[in-house]
C-alpha cells in the first residue's frame, strides 16, 4: 500500500544551535543524546556538547586524542561514555569528558570508523575498516572473527540498534539484522540504493531508500506490508525527494525522515507531513537539507544540516500557531491591523484585516488578499459581510 503525498504541517517551533551560538561549524556530521540529557554534535570542524543553555566546543587542534575533525558517528553507550566515529579512528570520551584514542591489534590507532553499536553480550563493538572489534576480557580490543563477509565496510549505509543483541545493519546491496548473542545473521533480504534503516516494532523494521521510498518490512515474512513515498511540490511538479536519514519516535511511530526537502514526519496511520524553512518564518527549520536526525524518548527531535547548524522540536507538542507576517504568491506582505478570523469548510483560514481579506492556506502557507473598502472602516463588519457569503464556521483555535 502505497501512502499519499505529504502535507505541509501545523505550525511547529523550531530552536536552533548555529555557529552564532558557538558551534565549531554548521556542517552536521552526527548526533546523539546522552544520560544526562546533554546534546553531543560531530561536525565537519569538531565536537560540540549543548546544556541547554550554551555550546562546548572542541576541536582536535586542542586535544590530540580526538581522531579527526570530521566526527561522522557518534554513539552513548551504558555507562554514559560517547564514542566519536571518524574515517582516521575511534575516541572515547569519558563521564568525566576525558578523551582516549583507541588503538587496535596493538599498534594501529589510525583506521575508519563509519559506526559504533552498543550490545548485551559484547559491549561495545566498534565497525571499522579493519573488521569488528570489541573490547575482550584480557582488556584488549579484540576482532570478531565470525562476522560475515557480507557486512562490508565499503558498502556499508547505515546501522540501528534492534534489541539488545540485535543490530540492523544495511550496505549498498543488502538489509541484514545481526544477532550477537547468537553469532548469526537472523534476517536477510536484498534492497539497492538504501539510505538509512531503523526498528519500527518487535517485528517490522523501516528501510528508507534514496529516492524517498520507506519500505515497511515484516522480518519474518520478508514482505512489504507498508510504503510510504516521501514528495513534495514544486512550481506544481509532484517530486520524490532523496532520503537521508530515517529515525523512529521510542515507540516506533511516527517515523522522522531527514531530506534534501525537508523534514518528513510519517504517523502511524499513514499521514504524512513535512516540515520546510520559511525565510520569513524565524521559528521554521533552518534549511531544507537534513542529513542527520536523532530522535529523544521524550519527543525530541534534532535535525542537522550540511549548512545551517541544529533545529529542534518536538513531534508530540502541538502549541498554537502564530504568524507574524502574510505574503502572497506575488511577493507582497501584509502584517498590519487584524480584526476577525474564521475558518472554511476546507481547513483555510480567512482573516477580516482593516482593508483586506486575507486567505491563508495554512497547509500550504500560502496566502491570497482580497481587498474591500467598508463604510464601517475600523471594524468587523465589512468581514461579516464575507462571512456571510461563503459560509464560514467561526473557528478560533490552534492555527
Amino acid at each position: 500500500m502505497l501512502m499519499p503525498l505529504a502535507t505541509w504541517a501545523q505550525s511547529a517551533y523550531f530552536s536552533h544551535i548555529t555557529t552564532e551560538n558557538g558551534l565549531t561549524s554548521n556542517n552536521i556530521r552526527s548526533l546523539a543524546v546522552d544520560k544526562s540529557g546533554f546534546l553531543w554534535i560531530g561536525t565537519m570542524d569538531g565536537l560540540n556538547v549543548y546544556d541547554g543553555y550554551s555550546v562546548t566546543g572542541y576541536y582536535k587542534k586542542d586535544h590530540a586524542e580526538i581522531a579527526a575533525s570530521n566526527i561522522i558517528h557518534l554513539t552513548v553507550d551504558k555507562e554514559n561514555n560517547k564514542w566519536l566515529g571518524t574515517y582516521e579512528g575511534v575516541t572515547r570520551v569519558d563521564a568525566n569528558r576525558k578523551f582516549e584514542r583507541i588503538i587496535l591489534r596493538d599498534t594501529v590507532s589510525r583506521f575508519g570508523c563509519r559506526t559504533v553499536m552498543d550490545t548485551k553480550t559484547f559491549g561495545v563493538i566498534l565497525y571499522t575498516s579493519l573488521g569488528q572489534f570489541y573490547f575482550s576480557k584480557a582488556n584488549k580490543w579484540q576482532q570478531l572473527e565470525w562476522i560475515p563477509g557480507t557486512m562490508r565496510y565499503r558498502g556499508f549505509s547505515d546501522a540501528a540498534p534492534f534489541s539488545e543483541d540485535k543490530i540492523i545493519y544495511a550496505t549498498d546491496s543488502l538489509v541484514m539484522i545481526m544477532d550477537y548473542a547468537a553469532r548469526r545473521i537472523i534476517y536477510e533480504q536484498p534492497f539497492s540504493n538504501v539510505s538509512s534503516v531503523c526498528r519500527v516494532n518487535e517485528n517490522e523494521i523501516a528501510i528508507g531508500i534514496q529516492t524517498g521510498l520507506v519500505n515497511i518490512v515484516d522480518i519474518r515474512t520478508k514482505k512489504i506490508v507498508r510504503q510510504y513515498q516521501l514528495r513534495y511540490e514544486s512550481e506544481g511538479k509532484i517530486i520524490n525527494t532523496t532520503l537521508n536519514e530515517l529515525r523512529p519516535t521510542k515507540n516506533g511511530y511516527p517515523l522522522i525522515a531527514g531530506s534534501y526537502s525537508g523534514l518528513f514526519v510519517i504517523d502511524s496511520s499513514g499521514k504524512i507531513t513535512i516540515h520546510t524553512h520559511n525565510p520569513i518564518d524565524a521559528r521554521s527549520i533552518t534549511a531544507d537539507i537534513i542529513v542527520r536526525v536523532e530522535v529523544t524518548n521524550d519527543g525530541e527531535v534534532i535535525t542537522g544540516s550540511s549548512f545551517a547548524g541544529i533545529s529542534i522540536f518536538n513531534v508530540y507538542n502541538k502549541p498554537a500557531g502564530f504568524t507574524r507576517i502574510f505574503m502572497d504568491e506575488q511577493g507582497k506582505f501584509y502584517d498590519s491591523y487584524l480584526s476577525d478570523i474564521a475558518e472554511d469548510r476546507k481547513g483555510n483560514i480567512w482573516i477580516g484585516a482593516y482593508e483586506t481579506i486575507i486567505r491563508w492556506d495554512r497547509k500550504k502557507n500560502i496566502s491570497k488578499f482580497y481587498k474591500y473598502y467598508s463604510s464601517n472602516t475600523g471594524d468587523s463588519r465589512g468581514f461579516e459581510s464575507w462571512r456571510r457569503i461563503i459560509n464560514f464556521r467561526p473557528a478560533f483555535r490552534s492555527i
